[in-house]
């Protein structure tokens, strides 16, 4: 019989060996393990007894999955309680779907696919849990955006501080109250400064970057205090399915404490002559997806593309700056197409001026300067970003 003690999973002897089945050899040693759903499920199937604590549990989760498993096939849901509904209403119908989901769990991870939308709905799950501070930590080339997008979603009222300039200034803005808005460098750069507090919502913007349990990046991120922690990718592993461990170990540490668990349990991998591992994919596809159902959610484009607004194109004109213009002109009245001339009283090369060779030069200068070399950056991007 399998019963809970504590936050472990302890056994009866004479169930060690299928116990080892599901955990593998080294972990089963220790004579105890983490209380996974997956755990209890394949102990079940295998015939090994629970306690009625254990059965009421596993009863009980099968009963949310099967709720949650109703919810996820819904193209759109009224209202979700709890959140203002006029702010709610200008959601997607998919993204109302998300927030409805999400909402029944204190840690998250949200896995849709990139352009599906999860920024608004982060921000109002974020906003529900948050009563002074919330960290956001994402691409230095995203921070500009999440405030953006914060000031659009949020109700409160709150300050949004976005973590810049000099390190002393980085520490400074850390410390603030409201939204704070770092990249994932800012958490080796004052590490500190982040973990002198709890916060109550912590946010990761692409965070398959701690997908290497250990880095110092990752390490730092674990380390943070909060009560409630959301992990954004549409990539929650970019090589293997052991990079996902970091996620849920950043999610719900207490649960997901070790990772050779994760690995005896869920990785299929060969271990090769001179040590290490090479990686064949997951031991159960079936049984980790299972596992992590209720706590994640992706969706991919093709999903969701009846609630999708309809693609729009913005033209937008953008002055060449005074050096791009220069550079501009010169093609315009210098380029010559050189010819390889065959007449011996000729010169060997021969300028003849064409315009088409021309106007190709110029499209391909306005579509980007470093195409032909120049050093000019094209005005372009700064617009589009």
């Amino acid at each position: 019989m399998i019963r809970q003690s504590g936050r472990w999973l302890v056994w009866d002897v004479e169930d060690e060996v299928l116990i080892t089945k599901i955990i593998g050899p080294d972990q089963a040693s220790k004579g105890r393990a983490p209380v996974w759903p997956s755990i209890l499920k394949k102990a079940k199937q295998l015939g090994i007894r629970l306690d009625k604590q254990l059965e009421e549990k596993l009863i009980v989760n099968r009963q949310i999955r099967a709720e949650l498993k109703r919810l996820r096939k819904l193209e759109d849901v009224p209202s979700v309680p709890g959140y203002d509904p006029d702010v709610v209403a200008r959601l997607f119908p998919h993204q109302r779907v998300a927030l409805a989901y999400m909402d029944r769990f204190p840690s998250y991870l949200l896995a849709d696919q990139p352009g599906v939308g999860k920024t608004p709905v982060a921000i109002l799950w974020a906003e529900r849990r948050m009563k002074t501070r919330t960290l956001v930590i994402a691409p230095n080339s995203a921070k500009k955006q999440w405030a953006r997008e914060i000031h659009r979603w949020s109700s409160m009222g709150l300050p949004i501080n976005v973590i810049e300039g000099r390190l002393n200034d980085q520490s400074e803005i850390a410390l603030r109250d409201g939204w704070v808005i770092g990249h994932w460098q800012t958490l080796t750069n004052i590490p500190d400064a982040l973990m002198t507090r709890s916060w109550d919502v912590i946010i990761l913007d692409e965070a398959h970057a701690i997908r290497n349990r250990k880095t110092m990046t990752a390490q730092n991120a674990f380390r943070l205090v909060s009560r409630h922690r959301l992990a954004m990718t549409g990539h929650p592993y970019v090589n293997a399915p052991d990079e996902l461990y970091s996620i849920l170990h950043f999610l719900y540490p207490d649960l997901y404490s070790s990772f050779w668990t994760f690995w005896s349990m869920h990785i299929e991998a060969k271990a090769k002559y001179f040590g290490g591992f090479d990686i064949i994919g997951a031991r159960d596809p079936k049984l980790l997806r299972w596992e992590i159902a209720p706590i994640s959610l992706r969706r991919t484009k093709k999903q969701v593309f009846k609630s999708l607004p309809e693609i729009t194109r913005i033209p937008r004109y953008v002055e060449l700056t005074p050096e791009a213009r220069a550079e501009y002109n010169r093609l315009r009245k210098e380029f010559f197409v050189e010819l390889e001339s065959h007449d011996p009283d000729e010169p060997n090369v021969l300028a003849i001026p064409s315009v088409l060779a021309r106007i190709t030069r110029l499209r391909q200068y306005l579509i980007d300067p470093g195409l032909l070399g120049s050093k000019v950056k094209s005005p372009k991007y700064p617009e589009v970003l």
